[in-house]
């Protein structure tokens, strides 16, 4: 009997604290014993997810990832018990809420985890396991009475410096790691103390998320508090720097206004995301509402946003792409950082800007800034091949071309002179393409650059200037009309970021891989087949960042084909 207890010990543990990370979906009873003033919430549906493992458990590539049991071996037992009392005992819906206590290294924020009970008294036996367990393990068991319910404390044995407290409701068991933010959730659930799910700054994002349709579970933070709180320890830190340990030896931070910073950081009121499962991808869509008030946050909404143009220069079968559509905002805010540094960080930022003035032969902001759009990208059309096969690209959007190919001619010179890096110009039907002499780049590709409508492209490889020159004159095949590259804009009109990776490209490299890898004697390795048969669920994945009158919204989705 005792050899039971001890091998349901971890599970029984292990089952409590993983599904203490997820919760319920929006508007579920447990927020009742959320407290207010909580800096961050989670909320998943636990049988949502079951549902979605049973889903895809039996499709190819899941068993690819499961590793093939061993000869002989057992299912867990003991874990399959566990999770059966855990199923008979909850209603498989968790919320959990971390409290707004500074986090240290050695102590993690504060958290209580509510678990819906299904019966109280199964519950109650599922507790009496755990407890015989970690008695066994000679852990501390202290219940005590608060407001007419018993908190029980565990310390000790293989809990070692870990605090684990809880509290068995009528309904619900209350889960924490702090005993003080133990007793506030069961204020919150007896109505003595406000509950989160009352506060606006909450309620405004779940609405926002609720309106987006059911989901697995969702999130919400506290952005504006929890940025406050870690600037207020960047500051401590930099205003009392360590005299001793390996910090000490590190360089002195330059001197900065944190002012600065502090705006910045703040610049954001609250934030949420929701969470949705299903064979075909798993999706996460988030919110961040902007304050109107502060000064950065109204650059933010001035942004204005578009759909990325560059895409249309750029191969559907590319492997990556990345876009930014609002580079004059990006390049402000680097300038106000790098204005925020003060004394000598300063001097060395001059020092770097005529140091590459006289490399170049160009005045950055005179010569380059001021014919530079809106707009960026960064392209890689294939996986490289080796250090002389790099297919990057990098799409620069031109307000005045003529007078950025003019600056691009006397860096073609300076590089000439200073560094024998000399460029030839290529003609072609569909443009003009300036080609590194082979033999004569100090890095092993061969670097050009050439204009595609609008755009100013450089490659790290000449060759590939073709593609985009080719679309720009009318060629088809471009990743904006990609089914994969539509489905992920969604629809989004004020686009401010883009990240597409093509995942199916990935699926032949399993053999090569494999191949190429060095093997141990006697070591087996991972199987080709196998790798390449999870590999090939793999359809893409991408992060859209759009703009709305109030907020930045973004989704992150991985595309899958789960098929069995």
């Amino acid at each position: 009997m005792k050899m039971v207890r001890l091998a349901l010990l971890p599970c029984s543990l292990a089952l409590l604290l993983a599904c203490a990370g997820v919760g319920a979906q929006q508007g579920d009873p447990a927020d009742g014993s959320v407290p207010a003033g909580s800096v961050a919430y989670v909320s998943i549906d636990v049988n949502h997810i079951q549902q979605f493992w049973d889903q895809v458990k039996n499709t190819a590539a899941v068993k690819a990832l499961t590793p093939p049991a061993k000869p002989g071996s057992r299912p867990n037992s003991g874990f399959a018990q566990m999770l059966g009392m855990f199923n008979q005992a909850f209603q498989g819906r968790v919320a959990i809420a971390f409290s707004d206590d500074p986090p240290t290294p050695k102590q993690p924020p504060a958290m209580v985890a509510v678990f819906p009970a299904r019966s109280r008294e199964d519950a109650a036996a599922l507790l009496r396991v755990v407890e015989m367990g970690l008695k066994q393990e000679n852990a501390q068991v202290t219940p005590r009475e608060y407001h007419g319910a018993t908190i029980t404390a565990l310390s000790g044995g293989k809990l070692k410096d870990a605090r684990v407290c809880y509290a068995l409701l009528s309904d619900r068991l209350l889960l924490g790691t702090d005993e003080g933010w133990l007793e506030k959730a069961i204020d919150t659930t007896a109505g003595g103390f406000p509950a989160l799910a009352a506060a606006p700054e909450f309620e405004a994002v779940r609405a926002r998320l609720a309106a987006m349709g059911p989901a697995a579970g969702w999130y919400w933070v506290d952005t504006q508090r929890l940025n406050g709180m870690m600037m207020t320890q960047i500051e401590a830190a930099v205003q009392n720097p360590p005299e001793s340990g390996p910090a000490a030896k590190m360089p002195p931070i330059p001197k900065f206004d944190f002012r600065v910073l502090r705006s910045m950081m703040t610049a954001y009121k609250s934030s949420g995301g929701r969470l949705v499962l299903s064979p075909q991808g798993i999706t996460v869509d988030g919110i961040s509402l902007v304050n109107a008030e502060n000064e950065f946050g109204r650059k933010i909404l001035a942004q204005t946003g578009a759909r990325p143009r560059s895409a249309e220069l750029t191969s559907a079968n590319a492997l990556l792409y990345l876009s930014y559509t609002n580079v004059p905002f990006a390049i402000e805010m680097v300038r106000t950082i790098l204005g925020a540094l003060e004394g000598d960080a300063q001097k060395m930022l001059g020092g770097l800007g005529q140091s590459i003035q006289m490399m170049t032969g160009l005045d950055p902001e005179a010569d380059l800034l001021r014919h530079i759009g809106g707009e960026w990208a960064l392209v890689l059309n294939d996986v490289p091949t080796g250090p002389a096969s790099f297919p990057l690209m990098l799409y620069v959007q031109t307000t005045n071309r003529a007078g950025l190919g003019k600056s691009l001619q006397r860096l073609r010179a300076s590089l000439a002179e200073g560094m024998q890096l000399k460029f030839e110009e290529k003609n072609i039907p569909q443009g003009r393409i300036y080609s590194a002499l082979p033999g004569k780049s100090p890095v092993p590709v061969t670097p050009g650059w050439t204009f595609a409508g609008d755009f100013l492209v450089v490659g790290a490889m000449a060759s590939t200037l073709k593609s985009p020159l080719f679309l720009a004159a009318g060629g088809q095949n471009s990743l904006a009309a990609a089914p994969a590259y539509r489905q992920a804009l969604d629809g989004g009109e004020r686009v401010l970021a883009v990240a597409f990776v093509n995942l199916s490209k990935l699926a032949p490299l399993a053999g090569q891989i494999h191949s190429r890898r060095p093997q141990k004697p006697g070591a087996a390795g991972p199987d080709p087949r196998r790798v390449q048969a999870a590999l090939t669920a793999l359809r893409s994945f991408s992060m859209v960042s759009t703009l709305q009158p109030d907020a930045l919204a973004y989704r992150v989705n991985l595309s899958l084909d789960l098929a069995e």
